[in-house]
């Protein structure tokens, strides 16, 4: 079976888009600044590099935890749990070897390793971004690009969450062992891992297959204990020595957020918190592969805020629900991206967790083995949050969509086509236009414009001869009940 210290949260092919625009200058409705501090609490070693030297990055003695390394893995789980783009990967192009010739699928050793140098490779055609772009994407910032910012070519905009550094608060914190390690991965172009594979394999799918998808968002599940597995490669060329510090280790820093509303307030709050789920762990710095990393994020005081978390994690979930999941039998929470995500984020199995050793990658091409998702690997118990929302909040939200989307689609018409068309959309009444405009006039469907509505059906009727022929009965029935009011 193939392990390997990382797995993926598959990925999703419906983005949720914001329907509002970000502001830094203007309040805009029901949005919110205020300050959120948070302890940092260490449960394994731990390890950010220095610049100058393979310490703790530190300032004069002072440990800390760049801002930027919090930012980027907070991100990254709020981009995962929104249903954002894929917006961070490798644009590469890939080879493969020629397997028609089966002394390919021999692993190396002394007497054919000059040969395997200059066996014929094939190229791929596709690139990464050919296959993340089967995303339905469109051009609109996604929630984590609205939230934290982003810059493109064409546009950019500036984020408005401010993460301090986190500084460490522990007296005198025990620095653990150096550890020597190949901090490595298998390369991308090893399709049985980076290409999500069917389930009953026949033949693997590449990078140029036309129905082929990446495995999606690459995690680093965490560790129960230390790992002390190796790839088997004593080329110390590829090894680092690293100084971390002891678990137990603690540290604060502040996030200040500016014009945020309660979707988005939400999303940062689940990003933290994991949707309020308390057995989930965040994994920072070097080494996650080993064990190393694996932190708790605790919020210790909130200043500026109308609500509590959980009543802005309930707007969140109730909003991904509406836009991607309201004709769907499994919500949100229940989705294979939330399963995968959570369950990668509290200690499983870590006989799954480990290296393969290199003279095992070809066998395991030989037999057409695979990666398979972290929720379906031996031991892994997969762990979905707790539902915060309701079907009334969220039949509520469905509703002020659909009327925010008919506001939108109507804007520029009158009154009158304004609600004929809410009328079509609804499939409140069955019938040609004539016949939604007569029963809708009759149910009391137009208050305040009645007399016009009544007077654009006379019209109509007019023009399509039936108001002074009647084709039948009822005809003649709708256009005397017309004339009488």
């Amino acid at each position: 079976m193939i392990t390997a210290p990382f797995n993926f949260v598959p990925l999703n092919q419906k983005i949720y888009y914001p329907n509002w625009e970000a502001s830094h200058d203007i309040p805009l409705q029901d949005t919110q600044s205020g300050m959120i501090e948070i302890e940092l609490s260490t449960y394994s070693p731990i390890f950010i590099k220095n610049s100058t030297d393979n310490e703790f990055c530190n300032y004069n003695g002072e440990y800390y935890i760049p801002a930027t390394s919090i930012k980027g893995m907070l991100r990254n789980v709020l981009e995962i749990m929104s249903f954002g783009e894929m917006q961070i990967y490798d644009n590469d192009r890939y080879a493969m070897r020629d397997l028609k010739n089966e002394n390919n699928n021999k692993p190396l050793n002394k007497d054919n390793r000059q040969k395997k140098a200059q066996d014929k490779k094939i190229a791929l055609e596709k690139q990464i971004k050919a296959l993340i772009n089967r995303q339905s994407k469109i051009d609109k910032p996604d929630l984590a690009s609205l939230i934290f910012g982003y810059t493109s070519k064409e546009k950019s905009l500036k984020g408005r969450v401010f993460i301090s550094h986190a500084k460490c608060t522990t007296q005198n914190p025990s620095k653990d062992k150096p550890a020597t390690l190949v901090l490595s991965s298998p390369k991308a172009s090893y399709y049985p891992i980076y290409i999500k594979q069917n389930e009953k394999l026949q033949k693997y799918k590449t990078y140029d297959d036309l129905d082929a998808t990446i495995s999606g968002y690459k995690r680093y599940p965490v560790h129960e204990k230390i790992s002390t597995s190796q790839t088997g490669n004593n080329n110390e060329d590829i090894k680092t020595t690293l100084i971390p510090l002891k678990a137990g280790a603690k540290f604060r820093f502040k996030i200040a957020v500016h014009n945020l509303n309660p979707i988005e307030l939400g999303a940062l709050f689940s990003a933290i918190t994991f949707h309020n789920t308390p057995e989930c762990f965040h994994s920072i710095g070097m080494a996650k592969p080993f064990g190393y990393g694996k932190i708790k994020l605790e919020i210790k005081s909130l200043n500026g805020f109308e609500k509590s978390p959980q009543e802005y994690m309930s707007d969140f979930e109730t909003a991904l629900n509406a836009a991607l999941f309201s004709t769907q039998a499994k919500k949100w929470h229940e989705s294979e991206q939330i399963a995968n995500l959570f369950s990668m984020s509290v200690p499983q199995n870590d006989e799954n967790l480990k290296y393969m050793e290199l003279k095992n990658f070809a066998t395991a091409k030989r037999d057409k083995d695979y990666l398979r998702p972290y929720i379906k690997l031996q031991g892994v118990n997969p762990l979905t949050p707790k539902s915060l929302t309701s079907d009334e909040k969220l039949q509520t939200r469905i509703q002020k969509a659909k009327q925010a989307e008919l506001k939108e689609q109507t804007k520029g018409m009158s009154e009158l086509d304004a609600k004929l068309f809410e009328l079509k959309a609804s499939k409140k009444y069955s019938g040609d236009e004539t016949i939604i405009l007569y029963n809708a006039i009759f149910n009391e469907e137009f208050q305040s414009n009645k007399k016009e509505a009544l007077l654009y059906l006379k019209e109509k009727l007019q023009k399509e001869g039936a108001w002074d022929k009647p084709k039948n009965k009822k005809g003649k029935d709708r256009v005397e009940n017309i004339k009488k009011n």
